[in-house]
């Protein structure tokens, strides 16, 4: 007594679908183009340091100079680098005014050197330094608290002549 195969191997068929391949080769291809310029991006700075994300602005009188990183993320922090030039000093004290347009936007976690004094301003939050002599390297460490595009102003105790700039959050 013998038993019949399952399979008629002989005569099996195959519907082969070329043009299903073919899209799904392309597919493929796509995927692979989307993760090497997501892996470009990353290591030139879209989406955090790097050479694409470090500016500066200064501001109308070059006597204070703000190094920023253009892209973050909200609830990640970041630093903001106020450098004013010793001859801005007026009286041995030097004032850096934030604008409140961007501290809506983000958390002040520290700042150092640890400012002598804070006033709050109808249009922002000033902080004065006793100068040591030399240039000021004030560091803002920050943590972003919003989605999307945040503009900022800082200055030299107020608004007018501050240096303007643009920093773009992720989620």
């Amino acid at each position: 007594m013998s038993k019949e195969p399952a399979f008629d191997w002989p005569g099996l068929q195959l519907d082969e679908h070329y043009g299903s391949q073919r899209r799904g080769w392309m597919a493929d291809r796509i995927g692979w183009a989307v993760m090497a310029i997501v892996i470009v991006a990353a290591l030139t700075g879209l989406f955090g340091n790097g050479f694409i994300g470090l500016r500066d602005a200064k501001d109308n009188t070059g006597l204070l100079e703000v190094e920023y990183n253009r892209f973050g993320r909200n609830g990640a922090d970041i630093t903001l680098t106020v450098v004013v030039r010793e001859s801005a000093a007026a009286q041995s004290e030097i004032a850096i005014w934030l604008s409140n347009e961007y501290l809506d936007a983000v958390r002040i976690d520290d700042i150092r050197p640890t400012p002598d004094s804070t006033e709050a301003h109808a249009n922002g939050l000033k902080f004065t330094f006793l100068s040591a002599g030399g240039d000021l390297e004030a560091m803002f460490d920050l943590t972003g608290g919003k989605v999307g595009p945040v503009s900022g102003l800082v200055g030299l105790g107020g608004p007018q002549g501050a240096a303007s700039f643009d920093q773009f959050f992720y989620p």
